[in-house]
Order: C-alpha cells, then structure tokens, then sequence
C-alpha cells in the first residue's frame, strides 16, 4: 500500500492521484525527519495545517513534488532524503500561504528622504566660525566693545588689545589678538591668534589650546575669562536660557541655531534619560535626537588614548598631577549580548564568567576633576593580571600628558603582591617607587586610610579574646578591651535615659556586611564614646584604658581625614590640621610616624595573634603612615609645578571612586549586584559627557 502524502491538497498516493499517472512514473515519499528541531522545521513550512511535532506518527510523509528538482540531498540512515523542509504547494490558495517578505518599491522614495531632518549640527558650524568678509575686523571689534568696564582698541597692523581694570600704567589683564587670513583650496581661512598677560607676565589660557581661536563661541569663552570676578558682566544662566529660548521660538521652524551651551546642555540631558530628553523636547526648543546622536558618536569612537589626551588637554600643568585610585566592585554573573557583542566574560580568565569588575579612577590633585579610566571585567584577580593593567595605565596616561604621583589601593592580599611588581622596589621603603613615565620623579604606593580605620576595628573583634594590648608610653602596654564597649552600649537597651555615645547594636555586634559601613566604626571611634568610657559614672580601669586606645586611634583618623586647610578652626579641633611647613604640620607628621612605630608593636610575630592585630593589617597600617609622611614632605618641597603649600591627607582616600560606585548602582535601578552590561552603559553616557 503506498504511503499517501500529508500536505493537505495533495494527492500523492490516493486513487485518484493513481488515475491521473501518466505511464509508470513513480512519486517518491519521504517520512518526517527523527531530529525534534529539523521535524519542527518540516511542520512549520507546511501551510493550513493542523498538524504539530507530537502527532506526527512513522507512517507521514511528504512526497518529493513539494521540493525543487535540484533540492540538496543528504543521507539518512540508508536512502537520500532532502536537507531543506518543502517549499513548493501547487494546490494551495495564496491566501493561506506565509506572506513573503514585503521589498519597498523602488519608484517611491523613503519617507525620511522625502522629509530629511535639517542638520542642525551644520548650521551650527557655519554661525560659529570666523565670517570672510572684508567686515571681519569690525564684527570682532564690535563684540569686544559690547562689553562694560574693559577698553579695547586697534591699530594697523591688526593688533588688538582687549584688557580690564587699569592699575596705574599697567592693565591687570590683557590679551592680544593678531588676526591672519589665509587662502586655502580658494577659500579664505581666517584664524585669530591670541596672547594673554597678567600685570606684564605671559600666562596661558587652560581652556584653549595652541593660543589661537577659530570659532565665536572662543572668542565669547575669551571675553568671559578676561572679565571674570566682574558681577556686572554676568547676568543669571536661568535669564540666559529663558533669553534664548524666546530667541530659538521666534526664528523659523527649519532654522533653529543654537550656540554651545545650547549644545553642550542638551547632550548632558539626553545622555542621563532619553526619555526625559524627549518630553523635554515637547515644552522646550532643543536639539533633535539626530544632532545629539551625530555628536555623541564622535565620543563612542575615541580611543582610550584619545580621551586621556582630550582630558589632560583641557588641564593646566599643575593640575596634570594626578593620582589612581583602583578597587573591585561586585556584579552580578551573567551573559549579555549588546551592540553585536557578549558582555560578562573575564578577561583574566579565558571562558570563565565575570563576578567583579577592576575599577581604575583618575583624580586630579588641584583641579579635582576625575574619571573613571578602566573597566575589566575579572573572574579571580591576581597580582600579575593586576601590575599588567595599572601599570599600562600609568604609560598611557604619561604619554597624554599626567604625571601619576601615586596609587591608592585597599589593604588585601592580591593588592600587597602587586605592589610588589613595580620596578625599584625596595622593602626599606616599599612606599615609594619611581615613576614608569620618569625615573627622576617618585611615585607613592598607598593603603586607603578608611578601609584601615575598619580593619583596626575588625580586629579588636574578632581577636580571640577581644583584646588588644597597646603602648602608652614609658614603655607601658595596656590592654583596650571590647567588653567595656558592649557594657558601655547595653545601658542604652535597658535605660533609654541613659545615653552616653553614638553606640548601637550593630557597631558593637556588626555582621559580615556591617563590618564593610564606615559609619558604624566610626561610631565606636568618635569623640562621644571616647568621652563616655573615660568619663561616666560607671567608669571602671578597663573602660578607661579603653577610652585611651579609642582617643590614640582618633588622633589619627582625623588627621587621615583632613580634607580642608580650616577645618580645624570650623571644627575646633587642633587635630584636624593639614600638612604644612610650620610647627602644626611638623606635629602633625610626629602623629604619623608614632602610629607607624605603634602599628610595629602591635604586630603579630606567629600563626596565632594574643591581643595583636593580625600581620596584614599592622604592615599596612605602618606602611601608609610613612608613605604619608614621605608624599606630604615630597609634595611642599618639590620643584615641579604642582608643588603644594599645604597638604589634606583627606583627599588621598577611595571615597570618590566609591561614590561612582553608587552612581553606577543607582544608574541600573538601585540594585546591589549590577551586571556588566549595566555598568558599561552607564560608563558609556558619563565619558559622551565628559567629551562634552
């Protein structure tokens, strides 16, 4: 009995199909594949059927008319059997085959060419660059004479100076412009070259580079830098924007031109929130999506050099002194695919998912500005995988232009092996290397002083006893033990009357994530409870000698945590003083180098520590209080540019790269464990605008 053919229509196999056969030609048959996936394919292709992959018996097939003569075979068990599903229904309707895939007709153009977006970004270019018309010189002078309180003036040679507030014979600031036209490819080029002096000294202009301006928004950057201090010369940017957004309505609709700031504010507010960019849009006169897109793809196709070189480029030398601050974050271990690429592999580890991703921030000593430069993705960070990446960083940032003056790391494992790495290092003075980018200038290898005021309090708890013994003085060690803070906190349970310091549960019996908080050790060291243990009336010896470990670690940490030259007259408190070259300043790294040595007596000698802290913590903690001392002497007796007059050891902590680190959570919708993907996107909008 021949097998009858399943695509409804067909009639392969039946009597009738038998009758209408023309000699002896035989239709050949072929069941459904035994693969689930190639089955399902068959299923899929077969139109107006009911038919699915689970009711499909041995006895189905499909016959070989619904298959092109020159169909590929391919061998199945014993017979040859076609490799693509059937394409070909002859006895069915059109309308109940698969639509086709539609093709545009070629006589009917594109509604986006019919209808092409003004490039606003071009009429943008031809408003800020320099006229070529012979009235060049008259517009230019006209701008500098709008301005109050300045005198401005021209000779003929096309020198014209432009200076504020007359000092006797001697203008306080002054700039002069030479201006050159140039034939170029049967246009005119003109350029204005500028000079800029303070009383009779030359002085640069950081924003500007190569002393010459070619665009009238530099020319208006200029004026501002000259009257700068002048009240009169500013008028509030909320009147500004109102200003030029009446301006923007009242020009016609395909001839919006918009200045920088226009310019530079909308690629701020559509990089954070599309979509609040795009209502926006419906209230305010801005930018299109297009513009912003053609500008901020210019940012997403510079190189990591090229945005180092952009970032310095913008800097004064001083404020090219910089410093890295390195650290892991934690995300979530996952897969995603973005922009034509996998995101979520480590790249320490070949294969291998990433769960934390290695984080390098650049700060800026004077100008405070910082970015984050390095993002890998890690799987288990090393010590080598860890040198190899921040070592290039610091080559890369060398060659545009910083000057890395030290890293600051926290107190693990793996980062105490990477110090190690660096070329010149010594034991005696394993704070200090030279620079990868110049021999000639040193470069400081430094623990975060936060992350060691923790570990001192993790480890008074989680010594054995709870002890730990310090010296205090005339060769004397006394004990400061954790009781006394658990007994100095329970009142605070039983008597709510009773309330002597900031201590809580949680600062005095923290879990494994409480133990990470600053705030809740810092609880423990404050002047509160330094007070209460020495002072109150339940006072005992152990809750005085506790109170003295607590004031001998808060000495410290206010000084580590310096971070204004008066906040020690704000505050008023003589131990909240900068580094300087007076006496405070020289008191000041006396509390430094005695932690240091203290750090080294309470260092524990074997496997088992007897109210010590344990080797690591004692190391870093002497190590970093020497380093310290060494970079503030190096910092206010330096020759180079950035030579400081005093020094807030508050500034050389991971606090800022912390923060990104909320910023990056907050960006993904406040999650806690972030994946990588998130985080790039993120990194991706916060570099469009800082190329802004």
């Amino acid at each position: 009995m021949p097998r009858k053919c399943s695509v409804a229509g067909c009639n392969t196999g039946y009597d009738t199909e038998r009758k209408t056969r023309i000699g002896d030609l035989k239709i050949s048959t072929f069941a459904f594949p035994s693969d689930y996936n190639e089955r399902l394919e068959w299923v899929k292709a077969i139109p107006n059927t009911e038919k699915t992959v689970d009711n499909i018996t041995k006895d189905m097939c499909i016959c070989a008319l619904h298959w092109p003569e020159d169909v590929c075979l391919k061998k199945r068990n014993k017979y040859w059997v076609p490799a693509v599903p059937p394409s070909i229904f002859p006895n069915i309707n059109k309308s109940q085959l698969p639509p086709l895939p539609s093709t545009p007709r070629s006589g009917r153009a594109l509604l986006s060419t019919r209808n092409p977006p003004v490039d606003q970004l071009e009429l943008y270019k031809q408003q800020q660059s320099f006229s070529c018309s012979k009235n060049f010189l008259q517009e230019f002078v006209s701008r500098l004479q709008k301005t109050r309180n300045v005198f401005s003036e021209t000779n003929k040679s096309e020198i014209i100076r432009f200076s504020k507030d007359r000092n006797g014979a001697i203008f306080d600031f002054s700039i002069f412009f030479s201006v050159h036209f140039k034939t170029q490819e049967h246009q005119v080029c003109t350029k204005v070259f500028f000079e800029a002096f303070k009383g009779i000294k030359s002085v640069s202009v950081p924003f500007l580079n190569n002393d010459c301006i070619r665009e009238w928004c530099q020319l208006d950057e200029l004026i501002k830098f000259v009257c700068g201090g002048n009240e009169e010369l500013y008028v509030d940017k909320k009147q500004q924007f109102l200003e030029r957004q009446i301006t923007l309505l009242n020009s016609p609709k395909n001839c919006k031109i918009y200045n920088q700031q226009d310019m530079c504010e909308a690629v701020s507010w559509c990089t954070r929130s599309r979509t609040l960019y795009f209502q926006l849009r419906n209230n305010l006169v801005l930018p299109s999506e297009a513009t912003i897109q053609k500008i901020t793809r210019i940012s997403k196709n510079l190189e990591d050099d090229e945005i180092y070189a952009a970032f310095f480029r913008g800097q004064d030398e001083r404020s090219k002194a910089c410093f890295l601050i390195v650290n892991e974050i934690y995300v979530k271990a996952t897969i995603s695919y973005s922009s034509g690429q996998l995101l979520g592999y480590a790249s320490d580890k070949e294969g291998k998912i990433a769960n934390t991703l290695l984080c390098v921030m650049v700060k800026c000593l004077f100008s405070g500005k910082k970015f984050v430069a390095k993002l890998i993705p890690c799987h288990a960070l090393k010590a080598h995988f860890q040198y190899k990446v921040v070592s290039h960083l610091v080559g890369s940032l060398e060659k545009a232009g910083g000057k890395v003056i030290g890293i600051i790391n926290d107190n693990n494992k793996v980062n105490q092996n990477y110090f190690t790495l660096f070329p010149g290092f010594n034991q005696a003075t394993s704070w200090v290397v030279p620079s990868l980018g110049d021999q000639a200038r040193p470069m400081f290898l430094l623990f975060d002083s936060v992350h060691l005021i923790k570990n001192v309090r993790n480890n008074r708890i989680t010594e054995k006893c709870q002890k730990l013994s310090y010296p205090a003085g005339n060769d004397e060690l006394k004990v400061a033990d954790w009781s006394a803070i658990d007994e100095l906190q329970k009142p605070k349970e039983t008597n709510a009357a009773v309330k002597l310091s900031k201590l809580t549960k949680a600062s005095v019996q923290p879990t494994n994530q409480e133990k990470q908080k600053v705030s809740l050790a810092l609880n423990v060291f404050c002047d509160q409870t330094q007070c209460a243990l020495a002072t109150s009336s339940h006072s005992t010896q152990k809750w005085k000698d506790g109170a003295q470990f607590i004031s001998l670690v808060l000495k410290l940490w206010k000084l580590l945590n310096c971070k204004s030259p008066a906040q020690h007259i704000d505050l008023r408190d003589p131990d909240r003083i900068p580094i300087d070259n007076s006496d405070n300043g020289t008191r000041a790294k006396q509390v430094l180098m005695d932690w240091a040595n203290i750090a080294q007596l309470m260092k524990a000698s074997g496997r088992q520590r007897i109210q010590k802290f344990s080797r690591d913590t004692a190391a870093a903690l002497s190590w970093t209080c020497r380093g310290l001392s060494a970079l503030a002497d190096y910092l206010l007796s330096t020759t180079e540019q950035f030579r400081h007059d005093y020094v807030c050891l508050g500034m050389w902590q991971q606090d800022d790269l912390e923060h990104h680190f909320g910023h990056f959570r907050r960006s993904a919708g406040c999650n806690y464990f972030i994946t990588v993907r998130e985080v790039f996107n993120t990194h991706a909008q916060d570099n469009e605008r800082m190329a802004i």
